[in-house]
């Protein structure tokens, strides 16, 4: 198979992790790794130790081709902690790593999580992060550093209570 980066160069097996082989490209150092092959490393490792570590990591950010059946891939963001995107192919249940994005993964705890990332419900939850975040940069930035932390401490102190519902009443009064 060709690199979907590197025009001319083929991947070649590399053990990525003790037990999990990946295709690797000897120029860019990207790796294609089956979710099978994956799935099946997977359940040999059931926990994760975080490693705090340079996030930064860059991203090849052009489209690419599956080595296998020549379809674009699909691109998944991982973390709002990073820029950086997985590529994917559905049919062919392959991603492409980009070099040093498995490091990166490995040190926000998400080498365990990589099926996971493909979902509807990451791809959300990410999402509502991020919208979650504006909003408090948003109100931060109109009530100033003060008073956003004292209405977060009593927002979460609201949550709770189970009678917020009546507090929220009371003070709208």
């Amino acid at each position: 198979m060709n690199c979907p980066n590197c025009s001319g160069y083929q991947l070649t097996p590399f053990e990525l992790e003790p037990g999990m082989v990946s295709a690797r490209c000897a120029k860019c150092q990207g790796d294609l790794l089956s979710l099978l092959n994956y799935q099946f490393w997977r359940t040999q490792h059931t926990t994760t130790e975080l490693k705090t570590g340079d996030l930064d990591c860059s991203d090849n950010s052009q489209a690419k081709q599956c080595p296998k059946c020549s379809r674009l891939m699909a691109r998944y963001k991982f973390s709002n902690l990073s820029h950086n995107r997985l590529d994917y192919c559905a049919p062919c249940s392959e991603t492409w790593i980009d070099q040093r994005e498995w490091p990166l993964l490995k040190s926000l705890g998400l080498e365990l999580k990589l099926a996971e990332i493909f979902s509807d419900k990451w791809q959300r939850q990410l999402s509502d992060q991020r919208i979650n975040q504006a909003q408090d940069q948003r109100f931060e930035k109109i009530l100033g550093k003060t008073a956003f932390n004292k209405s977060n401490d009593f927002k979460a102190w609201l949550k709770q209570q189970d009678s917020h519902r009546e507090i929220l009443r009371y003070l709208q009064l």
